[in-house]
């Protein structure tokens, strides 16, 4: 028991590093990631010729985005390019609800791009003609950066950061002909975190998993409020029943001053352990004037004595750490058979006798459980990885201004081209799986053979009918069988840009077996 109580300790330790890595603020890092990306895209050698092909302006921004290592990182971001006209000819945004594209573009407009402030060299820090107009313009938030001519500037009222960047003709660049085509503007959010998109759930990638996370054998539940509203979490339910223990420890915080706290909960009759971070920062107005305080509190979330994962401490620590203890056992067995003299044991039955006992059964017992853990936590992924899959389809559809009539014209055989006008060429590369249902009928699909075949049913799942139309939910996620494959389906409403809901978007995954067994000897192996 001292052993197990002091292997939950280091576990605690790591979900306290996971929540102070989560309220930290990145300023550094997300000013070095906008001029690294943004220095990349205006090096493409492509890239005029993207911005002159109109064609493919609608997914442009999108594809540079996916390139890009913005869509590994756990930031709220945007792309946007404008003309020379300054009017959007593409844009993407992984998060509308908290970046707007019409605010940042104004925002842009009207601290920079109108200005027409331009740093032409790399070295203008010593050019002492410069040095007036960089101690005015640091007044308004804008950083210099040394990478030709990326600019980036900070919107405090709005909490991000906005890279500029301007696009010349290839053919007359750093020339006194140059002209600009057109601005690649980058925004990122360093103190807002997805945890949707964190840390495994990549649409078109696959990235290494967060090591804290690695660490933890309970999945966790993420949390974060902001002045007592729930602002994002990795479980909706869970997260708004948690609610409560975030405002009372915001209460505590003003009282004692302490800014961390572990606290018992019961959610649903569930004992949880949560651990709490407060943190604060300062708002402003649209004139960068202090106008009052944001309250941040982050709550990472384990289940406390689940039996499952209490079993995989004993069996992994506690058994092989009393093994001298099994072996004597097994000798003071033997020795007592031998006295009875009714068992005759040759030296070569007792050595396997004694590794069966010691080694094999331990790790079948072991090797069970485990299982039972690396797919239940494999679940959890796959499901992320479906609502992140819908969140970035429906927002590509919703981009597209369907409406009630347009979309009900879809049927399975315009599949092909849906596919590639709406979602895209890239969506062709993967092994994603889209499927449109309106009036509970299936209309489109990106796997029209599962559904000739008659392998799944053209009709919408009636529990996801019920939590989708019926019970409002954003997203419903199921476990599906066709025979013995086991599989997930994911669904969430497909609405127009006024909110209308059009009908059903739904996506399969299925499970990964073979990575499955591939962790589970990893694992039994370093056991």
């Amino acid at each position: 028991m001292i052993l197990l109580d002091k292997i939950k300790s280091q576990e605690n330790n790591f979900i306290e590093l996971l929540g102070k890595n989560l309220s930290s603020q990145e300023d550094e890092k997300a000013v070095f990631l906008i001029s690294n990306e943004l220095l990349n895209f205006t090096t493409n050698n492509n890239i005029e010729q993207l911005i002159n092909d109109k064609a493919k302006h609608p997914k442009l921004a999108f594809s540079l985005w996916k390139d890009s290592k913005l869509s590994s990182e756990n930031f709220n971001s945007a792309v946007i390019l404008i003309d020379s006209s300054k009017k959007v000819i593409s844009d993407f945004n992984i998060s509308p609800l908290t970046i707007e594209t019409d605010s940042i573009v104004s925002f842009a407009l009207k601290k920079y791009i109108n200005r027409q402030i331009k740093y032409s060299t790399p070295d203008y820090l010593n050019d002492t003609s410069n040095a007036e107009i960089i101690s005015e313009e640091n007044e308004e938030d804008i950083y210099p950066v040394a990478f030709e001519n990326i600019n980036i500037l900070k919107n405090p009222a709005e909490k991000y950061f906005l890279g500029i960047a301007p696009v010349e003709r290839t053919a007359f660049k750093n020339t006194k002909y140059s002209k600009n085509i057109a601005y690649i503007l980058l925004v990122l959010q360093s103190d807002v975190r997805n945890f949707v998109t964190q840390p495994t759930q990549q649409l078109f990638k696959t990235y290494p998993k967060d090591n804290y996370l690695n660490k933890i054998i309970t999945i966790p539940v993420i949390s974060e409020f902001i002045n007592g509203e729930l602002e994002n979490s990795t479980d909706l339910e869970f997260s708004k029943d948690l609610m409560k223990y975030a405002f009372d420890f915001s209460g505590r915080v003003r009282e004692n001053n302490r800014k961390t706290e572990w606290q018992e909960t019961a959610i649903g009759g569930v004992q949880y352990k949560s651990y709490f971070i407060y943190t604060e920062s300062k708002y402003y107005d649209d004139l960068s004037r202090p106008a009052g305080t944001i309250e941040r509190v982050f709550a990472v979330s384990i289940r406390e004595n689940e039996f499952s994962v209490i079993l995989f401490y004993y069996l992994k620590f506690v058994l092989f750490s009393f093994l001298f203890l099994f072996i004597l056992y097994i000798f003071y067995a033997l020795g007592f058979i031998f006295r009875l003299r009714k068992y005759k044991l040759n030296f070569r039955n007792k050595l396997f006798l004694t590794f069966f006992l010691v080694s094999v059964i331990p790790l079948i017992i072991l090797g069970i459980y485990t299982r039972s853990l690396i797919t239940k936590k494999n679940e959890s992924s796959f499901k992320n990885q479906i609502i992140s899959d819908l969140n970035i389809a429906t927002e590509i559809l919703r981009n597209e201004k369907l409406s009630s009539a347009s979309i009900s014209k879809l049927t399975p055989d315009s599949t092909d081209k849906i596919v590639r006008n709406i979602f895209g060429k890239n969506l062709i590369k993967t092994d994603k799986n889209f499927n449109i249902f309106i009036n509970n009928k299936l209309v489109s699909t990106t796997n029209e053979e599962l559904y000739k075949s008659d392998l799944l049913d053209t009709r919408i799942n009636a529990d996801a009918y019920f939590n989708i139309v019926i019970l409002k939910k954003d997203k419903f996620v199921k476990d599906q069988k066709i025979g013995n494959l086991t599989f997930l389906e994911g669904f969430k409403p497909l609405t127009d840009s006024k909110g209308k809901t059009l009908g059903i978007i739904s996506s399969l995954s299925v499970y990964r077996q073979t990575e499955i067994n591939e962790e589970l000897t990893e694992t039994l192996t370093f056991i």
